[in-house]
């Protein structure tokens, strides 16, 4: 895996051969979740963004399905250790998705602070930044972008494909993406943290 870091960012990418992989990423990630942790994934379709949140989900200790909320937009959980808002951008334009008012989520005020995981984050028509105040320090976020890697250029795997015990669940229920019920190709997931909290999870993620 390659790290990038500067003052503020740091940069990662990940190489998993199949869905366990992901589905042990994306469970480590949830371990190390923390109230105010914003995902931004990006990906196209049948990448795998929602097998990743399904197996974030369940390292949260949420035992309801999680499924991607394309046509309700917005899912809330809050059977975990810390609540889970779930998003899906897909079916809107950036200019839409002023009208969901997304700030509050990742404020904390109005909702009890948890992760703010958001599928189709490249629809968003600005980064949480955007919504504070001048003499707040600058928002941070962990953004995942999950590229497939088809035939001879599957990779070398930096996360074991075999699901680990508290994954067969994961593996082997219904809740899997609908556009890909097997996740037979590698994926490269890069991931950027903006902000000290993320330059630190990740570290510790690849370490």
């Amino acid at each position: 895996m390659d790290l990038f870091v500067d003052s503020f960012m740091v940069s990662s990418t990940v190489a998993v051969k199949d869905r366990a992989g992901t589905a042990n990423l994306a469970h480590q990630l949830a371990t190390k979740a923390f109230p105010g942790m914003v995902l931004l994934l990006s990906g196209d379709l049948g990448s795998g963004k929602t097998t990743f949140m399904q197996s974030f989900g369940r390292g949260l200790g949420i035992t309801e399905p999680i499924t991607s909320p394309t046509f309700t937009l917005i899912d809330e959980y809050h059977d975990g250790r810390l609540p889970l808002y779930h998003m899906d951008l897909y079916r809107l334009e950036p200019e839409q998705t002023k009208g969901l008012h997304l700030a509050m989520y990742w404020q904390g005020d109005e909702l009890a602070p948890g992760v703010v995981a958001i599928e189709w984050a490249e629809r968003l028509s600005h980064l949480p930044a955007a919504h504070l105040p001048a003499t707040y320090l600058p928002a941070t976020y962990l953004r995942i972008n999950i590229k497939v890697v088809e035939g001879e250029e599957n990779p070398a795997s930096d996360y074991d494909g075999r699901a680990e015990d508290h994954l067969e669940d994961d593996l082997n229920d219904d809740l899997i993406d609908d556009v890909i019920l097997d996740l037979p190709q590698g994926r490269m997931i890069e991931l950027i943290g903006v902000g000290h909290e993320y330059k630190m999870l990740i570290q510790e993620l690849i370490s």
